[in-house]
């Protein structure tokens, strides 16, 4: 959130559903508010497509084989009208998808700084990643997303 300016978080998997666990709130006055505990299905927004992407075992699909190769996720409207995230997975030392780190904020202003924005979750999620003993950096691709 310091670098990026937009409410960042982290998620993990519960069940079938995507749990946020982490959440730390933009201070800009005009913002998209996620919390602690929030649900939402995997598969939807940023942090449930990672999760389902890499999850054990990975879900099936096109969108989710995109997510693969690309290494993140993008999402626009699918949690609040007007918001749009990006996400990407965090690995612990086995190479499993342990969690989704990502940002989320009004979709006007994202995409303004996307290719900024989605490079620093990347690479947010890559520290934590290497933090956890994982030595593969993940990577990003340009192309379709938020």
């Amino acid at each position: 959130m310091q670098v990026t300016g937009e409410t960042s978080y982290l998620t993990v998997v519960d069940g079938s559903e995507a749990v946020r666990v982490d959440c730390i709130e933009s201070p800009q006055a005009f913002r998209v508010a996620y919390h602690v505990g929030q649900r939402h299905a995997l598969g939807r927004a940023a942090p449930g497509l990672v999760l389902a992407a890499y999850g054990s075992p990975p879900a099936a699909g096109a969108l989710l084989t995109s997510v693969r190769q690309k290494g993140w996720a993008g999402s626009s409207d699918q949690l609040q009208l007007g918001a749009t995230g990006i996400a990407a997975p965090v690995f612990d030392y086995t190479g499993q998808a342990v969690a989704a780190i990502g940002i989320v904020g009004p979709s006007v202003r994202i995409r303004q700084r996307r290719e900024l924005l989605l490079q620093e979750v990347v690479n947010a999620a890559s520290r934590v990643s290497t933090g956890l003993g994982f030595r593969q950096r993940p990577r990003a691709q340009r192309g379709s997303g938020p």
